[in-house]
This record gives C-alpha cells, structure tokens and sequence, in this order.
C-alpha cells in the first residue's frame, strides 16, 4: 500500500516571514448587492480568487459584491495601517498570527467553523491557526517550506542524501550546490538540525513576556560547527566564496549542472522562468540532506538538516465591519469557503498549492505532485511556523553571514562568542 503524505512537522515554536509584494492591486466580482466584502490575497492568486468568490455567490445563492485586493500574506501586518478600513477577509503566515491579534485585527473561529476545521486538517494545522488557547484564522496551506531541488538526469536521489556525498560528485564533476544559507529564512532552518530551540511565553494581551533560547549551547554550537566543516570541505580557493557551497542570498537557481546541480528553494521556486526553463521533467524534488557534526572524529553526529514549514490562513477582520449589515458572520462564511475542501482541490488544480485538509491531500494527484512528496518528507524534520522575536532574522542573517566569510580562520571561542551574540539578540527581541 502507498504511504499518504502528510505535512506535519514535529518540532515547535519557531516561525519564519515568508513570501514577497506589497498591495498592488484590486478589483471587483459578485453582483449588484448591497454588501461589499473585501478580501486580500497574494498577488500570484488573484485571478484565482476573482473568480473562486463569484463561485462563492453562485453556491450561496447570494449577491455580494467582492473586493478583491493583491496583498502578500507576508506583508499584510504592514501594508494596511488602519483596519476599520482593512479587509474584511485576508491571507496571511502564520507568523504574523501574534503581531495581528495584538492588533485586534483577528476574530475567533466561530465554533461550529472551529469544529470542522478540527476533524479536517492534522494538529499542526489547528496549531498554526491557534493564539491564546483560541482558534483565530482558517488554515488553507501547509507547504510554506523548503526542501532540495536537484537535475534528476545527472543525479539520482539516493545522491543527494548527504551533503558530504553531494559534495564529492560536485568535486569530480565541476558542478555547485546552491544553499542561500546567508538568508535568516534558511539559516535558521540550519541552526535548528540538532535541537537547538527558542520558547516564548505571552501575555494575556497577546504581548511577548519573555523568550528563553538555547542557540549558543551544545546543540546549537554542532549546528554552527558543522556549517564550518562542511564550508571547508567544500572550499575551492584562498577565499570564502571560493566554494561548491553557494551560500548566497539568491532565488533558486537553474539547475542545470552549469554549474549547478542542485538548489534548496520552496514551491514557488518553480515559477521562476530561468529555474523552469531546465524542464519540469528535469527536474527532481525531495528532503534537505544530511549534515554532519565532527566528520570523521570522537563524537561524530549526523542528522537530517533542519527547516521551517510554514502555513497560509485566512483571518478575518473584526474592526471592518460598518454599513450596517452583519459584515462579521459573512466574513466568517467567505473565509471558511475559501479555507474548505472544494476550494482547497481548486487551489491545488490551479496554482498547485498544497492543502491541509487531509482528504484532499490524500487524492492521488496531490499524492503524486513532486513538491507534495518533497514537502512531506521534509515535514519530519521541520519546525512548525508561529509566532517568531522580531529580532530573530537580523540577528541569524548576521551570524550566519559572519561564518560564512570566516569560516576558513574562524576558532572555536569565536563561533562560541558569536553564538553568544545570536542568543543574547534573540532573548532581548520582544
């Protein structure tokens, strides 16, 4: 029998800003109603969306009119500054969840909405929907996370495996590996291979109270040892960059095998022109590789690298509801719709995005979708997507970029003096 795929991961308490764009756009659909709701989406759905809500009408026999504005789930906490004037409906990650209930800018789930979403989705979802013991927003998407791209006629996937591995071929055959590990995004994902974890604790209002963080201690010294090793292993020349580990911040690159053979990237990757001119065909999708820890000596530990998985969820906007009708309830109608299952194997068939609700993710075309398996294999060692210290990426970025341009001379007690900086700045971030 052939295994389902389902994307759960197993770590906690960690989130990640994913996504691009600002509000660029917005149009109409639905009839001649009195009720106008507002709803926002990325821009790469919007099309989608237009027409996804005229369907809402036609299966509800209602005439509302529908708004629709372009605004990244990443960057909706900053794109709308007054939310009385805000959408009614909107997508976010499930970063963002914290910084916009402290805003009053999420209404609970309904419970019988609540209830269903429940007996739909895994608990990493219903976690991902959750902030203060409530359910606030409706998951739709679980595959914000990352995984390894690589070209499927020079490598097999049993290849790929281990990174060490991976180098090798790359040394015998001129090729690169693509990793943007200087990006916190990624960087961070690294940090928490072997255990290393921060904790947050709230208060009532929703305002950080506190964050503990273990990044400088012995799971997250291996982690940063580890990068080094491998970084010299794969050194090329008399500089840092001089590598077949291409650590840049860069989108994902061709992997052609000239040089590149290999690239960690997410979904979206797969729109890039240059990225998809190598031929989906060409193309292979499966779980980060192996890292390692003192390769070769007394105490050598090797395990899965580490990522984030983010999720997509529709919130709706408590503060958006003047002109008299019961804007609330139908704004409540409008995001269960857009999060339920026909919408989910819609979205999946137009944009190929991956669902949560779990019948819809066990269909045999979502089964068989590349990124469905990648993802899935990668949920084992992922960390689920929350609230995350504002200080987090700044202070990641810098670390890792520090290593990654001094790798080559870079001692112990220096590693652990910067891995004391990463936590101090991630403990003090409220």
């Amino acid at each position: 029998m052939k295994k389902k795929l389902s994307l759960t991961a197993v770590s906690a308490s960690v989130a990640l800003v994913l996504g691009v764009g600002m509000a660029v756009g917005l149009s109409g659909c639905g009839g001649g109603g009195g009720t106008t709701i507002v709803v926002s989406g990325p821009l790469e759905q919007h099309d989608w969306l237009v027409e996804r809500l005229k369907q809402y009408n036609l299966d509800n026999g209602t005439d509302y009119n529908f708004e629709v504005r372009s605004i990244s789930e990443a960057d909706i906490d900053t794109a709308v500054t007054d939310w009385e004037t805000g959408p009614n409906v909107y997508a976010f990650a499930s970063d963002k969840i914290q910084g916009l209930f402290t805003k009053n800018a999420l209404a609970a789930v309904p419970e019988e909405y609540q209830t269903q979403i429940e007996n739909e989705v895994n608990e990493t979802s219903v976690e991902a929907a959750t902030f203060a013991s409530e359910m606030y927003a409706y998951p739709y998407t679980g595959d914000n996370g990352y995984f390894l791209f690589y070209n499927s006629t020079l490598l097999q996937e049993s290849q790929v495996d281990d990174l060490y591995s991976l180098v090798d071929l790359c040394k015998e055959e001129g090729w690169k590996i693509h990793f943007p590990i200087r990006d916190s995004f990624y960087g961070s994902g690294w940090m928490f291979s072997f255990g290393a974890r921060y904790s947050i604790d709230y208060l009532p209002n929703g305002q950080i109270e506190n964050i503990d963080a273990d990044f400088n201690g012995a799971n997250g010294l291996k982690a940063a040892k580890a990068l080094v090793d491998i970084l010299k292993y794969g050194s090329t020349g008399p500089n840092p960059t001089d590598n077949i580990i291409d650590t840049a911040r860069a989108g994902a690159q061709p992997v052609s095998g000239e040089p590149y053979v290999a690239t960690v990237n997410g979904t979206w990757a797969m729109s890039a022109a240059d990225f998809a001119a190598v031929g989906e065909e060409n193309i292979g999708m499966t779980k980060l590789p192996k890292i390692t820890y003192n390769k070769g000596l007394t105490g050598e530990e090797t395990v899965n690298c580490g990522s984030f998985l983010g999720y997509k969820l529709y919130g709706v906007n408590p503060q958006a509801t003047t002109g008299g009708d019961d804007k609330l309830a139908i704004s409540h109608s409008v995001a269960m719709y857009l999060y339920g299952k026909d919408t989910q194997e819609s979205r999946f068939d137009s944009l190929g995005v991956v669902p949560t609700n779990e019948e819809v993710l066990a269909l045999d075309r979502v089964q068989d979708s590349k990124t469905t398996q990648a993802l899935g294999k990668q949920s084992e060692f992922s960390v689920p997507q929350t609230a995350v210290p504002g200080g987090l990426w700044s202070a990641v970025e810098s670390t890792i970029g520090e290593i990654c341009d001094q790798y080559l001379t870079l001692t112990d007690a220096e590693l652990q003096t910067m891995l004391d900086g990463l936590n101090d700045a991630i403990e003090a971030s409220k």
